[in-house]
């Protein structure tokens, strides 16, 4: 999952950095109403979001072989969450929390993130920070819960592209599953080897990769 949405959210940073207020351009009005002298299209605000405000955001994902050290400018802890995004200019940090559990579970998987890092995200507060902690849970079956769609939303993502990397995410998590039960009956399992090969893997269109 991580390696997903690593390069949908790089994008999403890399495009912030056209945009003068960090967030989605405005949209136009494409009518007029009746009585209206001037046909010109009015524009509406754009669309606030969590990373509004700023284009310096940084990002760092913690994969189990590349193990990431939490920013030491906003806090020094040992803590770990899968992915950080954070701007030194808003002193703000959005932490995501990843899980896959079954799908009668993700309820309980998603207060059992958020109560693990509480303690952290009021840490952060304490040292000036404002901190967002978002969680994205995907059933062991596919599944995409409504959690998912929200933090992407919440980060400004367009509809499209929300839609778009959780069809890629639930397949990810299906597939894996699938490729977990066919071993079933293995008694060697390898934990280095993968349960999909790359070419397995659906991978987002992504126009610019500049690293963040």
């Amino acid at each position: 999952m991580l390696s997903t949405m690593e390069p949908v959210l790089k994008a999403h940073l890399s495009s912030l950095k056209n945009e003068k207020d960090g967030g989605p351009p405005p949209i136009e009005k494409s009518f007029v109403r009746k009585g209206d002298n001037l046909a010109r299209p009015a524009k509406l605000a754009p669309r606030k979001s969590l990373l509004s405000g700023s284009t310096d955001w940084k990002l760092l994902v913690d994969y189990s072989d590349r193990p990431i050290v939490f920013p030491p400018e906003i806090l020094a802890t040992s803590q770990r969450p899968d992915i950080v995004i954070w701007s030194i200019a808003l002193k703000k940090v959005v932490m995501i929390e990843l899980t896959c559990p079954a799908e009668e579970g993700i309820e309980a998987a998603r207060e059992r993130k958020l109560g693990r890092y509480t303690q952290l995200k009021q840490d952060i507060e304490e040292v000036g920070w404002t901190a967002g902690l978002l969680t994205v849970e995907v059933g062991a079956r596919g599944y995409v819960a409504y959690s998912t769609e929200r933090c992407f939303r919440q980060l400004g993502m367009q509809k499209r592209k929300v839609s778009s990397l959780c069809k890629s995410l639930s397949r990810v998590v299906a597939r894996c599953s699938y490729a977990i039960y066919l071993s079933r009956k293995n008694k060697d399992w390898d934990k280095n080897r993968e349960l999909l090969a790359d070419a397995d893997v659906p991978r987002q269109p992504v126009q610019d990769q500049t690293t963040t």
